[in-house]
C-alpha cells in the first residue's frame, strides 16, 4: 500500500492520461478507476481509456495506433 500511487494522489496537479489493459495482470482496472476518480474528485484533468489486451497492449496493432492517437492528442492538448 505504501508504493501505491493512491498514496500520492494528493500531490497530482499534472493532467493525466490513463490507459490500462482490461486483462492486466500486474494492475487491476480497480485500482486504475479508483485512482482516475481520484484525480477527478480533486479537478486535475484526466482521462481513462482502456484496451481489451493486458499490461503491454502492443499485441494488437490496432490498440497501438489507437494507444498512440490518444498520446498524441492528450499531448496536443496539454503541451
Amino acid at each position: 500500500l505504501k508504493r501505491s500511487p493512491i498514496m500520492e494522489i494528493a500531490k497530482v496537479k499534472t493532467p493525466t492520461l490513463l490507459q490500462y489493459g482490461m486483462e492486466d495482470l500486474r494492475v487491476p482496472i480497480s485500482q486504475g478507476i479508483e485512482f482516475f476518480h481520484g484525480l477527478r474528485v480533486r479537478d486535475v484533468p484526466s482521462e481513462l481509456f482502456s484496451f481489451p489486451e493486458g499490461h503491454a497492449f502492443t499485441h494488437n496493432p490496432q490498440s497501438v495506433v489507437e494507444g498512440l492517437k490518444q498520446l498524441l492528442d492528450w499531448l496536443d492538448k496539454y503541451l
